[in-house]
């Protein structure tokens, strides 16, 4: 059983990497909020646990970034769209704040051990396939965490999961209940439906211009225009500085002398080995047995016995291939450490290691062959290394710059001149923006949003402070134009009002229409009957099932599906749904159960696994709920947004 949750918190890992991350961190930042500076005052209380106002703006700001991730440059933030976004994050963080707490307290653990080996699975994180420091730091500063608050943050997100994993675990079905649903999946209706259009109706729609100012006035925050702000910047950034750089090849060839172990190829070894295969729980006897196996292989290798003989007497894993020309090259980077340690003491042909003890068991290895170091020709490698010495000025010319800019521009608040003199930077301009940022340029990066619209910049038309953008690159910004929030005039927001209201009563008179065909189905018309008094075009579907809707629209086939049998009197079961632009009236003839499912299928331990996990996830929705109800927020509104 533990072993299994294990597992599926591995998978789960997993999954966090491939969606979370790829809608660029969808995390919602809990740790970062729930270690806001102690000078912002609580916003909301929960069970103690104080969320700030900072913290719930930073959440708010994440779910619009995210979103504009996701739709794109066609992202418009209005003011619903706005208010939307605020009330789901607002939930989220204080789902996530209040989740987290109780998993704590229920004795979950996630180790830092575990949160390590999460992060360093992360794509986002790697370079070439492997886990990159630099590109965990760059990641990270883009999206405003800090090591620490990414870490908590992944810290309790696993933790979460390893509650509801231990809470889903725990789910079972019956054998009946196994049938049952298969039965009902498998079933096969016959159905026929009616489609009425809204767009029918278009033409005895009119919309009065009281109706357009009456809704204008009833819906103004649907027509506000969010503050923008466009900025001046000054940019300070390594690789910019590096194309200042031109050098001469004897500074060129100094350098590289100075760095030969830079443009180097390692030695490598070329290798065979042994596995004595160890348990990975292995007891006191197993060890011991283990031990006395490889001192035997050990005596039998010393006395110069071949390895494949070795291997065959004493029948152990052996990995390498069976002809030196196949072996394997590998460097001492390529090799796991304890391993390696052992290769580096091997620099003759033949020599054959001490045993190793890895997780795979013992290993003991012997050398086939020794490529020495090989220094790559200065030639080959001019260009690397006019780029290395670059960046190494760079970098160097940067961190002075960057004490410079920072100085410069506090002594100057009002101006970005005086530091693009001194300095020799342009002074470079965004364009307008809101506070869920632009869809490219800095304005894209949330700390660049953030310093924009901070009262220092904003009010106080000062200079900010210098802002990291990443690793190597910071910017300062100011105010260059400032739009404040305002309200669409009624004429610009008319016609998009009249056809709000026009797609509205279009619907409603569809619904009105389907309900009379749904009334005058009722009392024993036929489906043709009904088509020729109300014009309406219908459809008849045999043999509808789950898997093969047909092309029928989802909504139709949903609505189908959920109607009860028809009665013993052949009286078809009859229902009205809302579609796409118009309203569908549904009849469902007939209905044929699903065949009989044995356990030998290999279908029924599918669905077996399918219904236990839909009821692992309800009992977990119903701990969810419980959670909620027990728990002390205040203010009370904001209890009764979880509850919703």
């Amino acid at each position: 059983m533990l072993q299994s949750m294990r597992d599926r918190i591995s998978g789960w890992v997993t999954w966090l990497i491939v969606i979370l991350l790829a809608l660029a961190f969808g995390l919602w930042g809990i740790q970062y909020y729930l270690h806001a500076p102690s000078g912002d005052k609580a916003k909301v209380k929960i069970n103690g646990v104080d969320i700030s106002a900072q913290q719930m703006s930073m959440a708010f700001q994440r779910a619009v970034r995210q979103k504009r991730l996701t739709i794109g440059p066609n992202f418009v933030l209005t003011t619903p769209i706005q208010n939307k976004l605020r009330r789901q994050a607002t939930q989220k963080l204080l789902l996530l704040t209040l989740l987290s707490d109780k998993a704590s307290a229920n004795g979950f653990r996630i180790s830092a051990n575990m949160v390590e080996a999460a992060i360093q699975q992360m794509p986002i994180f790697q370079v070439k396939g492997q886990f990159s420091e630099a590109r965990f730091s760059d990641v990270l500063s883009g999206l405003l965490y800090t090591v620490p608050s990414f870490y908590k943050e992944l810290q309790s997100s696993m933790l979460l999961n390893q509650m509801r994993i231990g809470l889903t675990s725990t789910a079972f079905v019956l054998p009946y209940e196994i049938k049952a649903a298969w039965r009902l999946l498998g079933q096969h209706r016959d159905i026929s439906y009616a489609v009425i259009p809204a767009k029918h109706f278009a033409k005895d729609v009119n919309v009065s211009a009281a109706a357009v100012k009456q809704y204008y006035s009833q819906n103004q925050n649907a027509f506000m225009q969010p503050a923008k702000v466009s900025l001046q910047y000054i940019e300070l950034s390594v690789p910019a500085l590096e194309k200042k750089y031109k050098f001469s090849d004897q500074q060129v060839h100094v350098y590289y002398e100075a760095n030969l172990s830079n443009y180097t190829k390692p030695q490598q070894w070329q290798l065979e080995h042994i596995i004595v295969p160890v348990p990975a729980n292995a007891t006191q006897q197993q060890a011991k047995q283990a031990k006395q196996k490889v001192a035997k292989v050990m005596q039998a290798l010393h006395s110069g016995q071949a390895f494949e003989k070795v291997a065959a007497q004493y029948a152990t894993t052996k990995t390498a291939k069976k002809t030196q020309a196949n072996a394997a090259w590998f460097n001492l980077g390529s090799l796991a450490t304890p391993v390696a340690q052992q290769v580096a003491k091997l620099q003759n042909v033949g020599d054959i290691s001490a045993p190793v003890n890895t997780q795979m068991g013992y290993i003991i290895v012997k050398v086939l062959g020794i490529k020495p170091p090989q220094v790559k020709p200065f030639a080959s490698v001019k260009e690397q290394v006019a780029k290395g010495l670059a960046q190494q000025k760079a970098q160097q010319k940067f961190a002075d710059m960057q004490n410079k800019l920072a100085n410069i521009t506090f002594a100057n608040p009002n101006s970005l001149d005086a530091a693009a003199k001194q300095l020799g930077l342009p002074i470079q301009t965004t364009g307008l923006f809101t506070k869920s940022g632009a869809a490219d340029g800095i304005a894209k990066n949330l700390r660049v949003v953030n310093a924009a619209f901070n009262n220092n910049v904003l009010k106080e038309r000062n200079n900010s402070d210098p802002v990291t953008l990443k690793a190597g690159q910071v910017v300062v910004v100011r105010v260059k134009q400032y739009l404040p929030a305002k309200m669409k005039s009624l004429a610009e927001v008319t016609k998009q009002i009249e056809s709000v209201l026009r797609q509205k009563q279009m619907q409603q008179d569809a619904e009105q229409l389907g309900a009379k065909i749904v009334t005058t189905l009722k009392t024993g018309k036929t489906t043709a009957e009904v088509a020729k008094q109300y014009k309406v075009r219908w459809q008849v579907k045999h043999n509808v099932s789950h898997s093969n809707a047909q092309g029928i629209d989802l909504a139709i086939a949903r609505a189908a599906f959920q109607l009860p049998k028809p009665l013993a009197n052949n009286k078809s079961s009859i229902a009205g749904v809302n579609v796409t632009n118009g309203f569908t009236v549904v009849v469902v003839d007939k209905i044929k159960p699903g065949a009989a499912l044995g356990k030998d299928n290999p279908k029924y331990q599918m669905l077996h696994d399918q219904i236990s996990q839909g009821l692992g996830d309800f009992a977990y929705q119903l701990y969810v709920q419980g959670t909620i109800t027990k728990a002390k927020i205040a203010p009370e509104k904001y209890k009764k947004q979880l509850e919703l």
